[in-house]
């Protein structure tokens, strides 16, 4: 007769095998191979984005941020799985998952102070597979670039130019000349006036 062999608890770590069907003879032998394949390994990178002085990303990894994982259903919303990750001395933090969507929330009060955690980052797990996923922070400080366009300067004629910010209290921010355009970095956020 027939026989269904199914899955009762897969080893840790390991999926269900399909269900199998088969079919069994007097007297004989039935061989049958159930497969388990492994969870997925997910890595999880969280690092900070600030502006160098000539307002380059420049990024750093964060440690000792938490990040909870959660299940994305297919109706977008998010399920709480109860897992919770930190992150280690490179910013990084690693899971086995079974294959699905899922989401990464950074815990925004595991930050340091003027870290900003970005919105729910989600991705997909397939079993047998490595997942990397990063999580960009931004600090709360930008900068502004000034860039001239529409026509070709020279050297000396750049060198009378100058550009200023002021900020909602009066300060003047004096822009410098870097890359072929001017810039301020270090800013705070506000609003702010231009002034050539």
């Amino acid at each position: 007769g027939e026989v269904i062999v199914e899955t009762l608890d897969a080893p840790q770590g390991h999926a269900d095998a399909a269900a199998l069907s088969v079919t069994a003879a007097a007297g004989e032998a039935a061989h049958v191979t159930v497969v388990h394949e492994r969870y997925g390994s997910v890595s999880l990178t969280v690092r900070m984005q600030s502006l160098n002085e000539s307002g380059v990303a420049v990024y750093a990894p964060v440690a000792g941020a938490q990040i909870s994982v959660q299940r994305a259903e297919e109706s977008g919303a998010l399920t709480d799985m109860g897992v919770m990750l930190t992150t280690d001395e490179n910013g990084q933090a690693d899971v086995s998952l079974p294959a699905g969507g899922y989401a990464a929330v950074i815990d925004g009060q595991t930050l340091a102070l003027g870290c900003r955690a970005p919105e729910a980052v989600r991705f997909n797990v397939e079993n047998t597979k490595q997942t990397d996923t990063a999580l960009t922070c931004l600090d709360d400080k930008g900068g502004v670039r000034v860039r001239l366009t529409g026509g070709r300067l020279n050297d000396e004629d750049l060198a009378q130019i100058r550009f200023e910010l002021t900020d909602a209290d009066g300060t003047v921010i004096e822009m410098t000349m870097q890359d072929g355009a001017f810039y301020a970095g270090g800013l705070a956020a506000g609003a702010y006036v231009l002034r050539q």
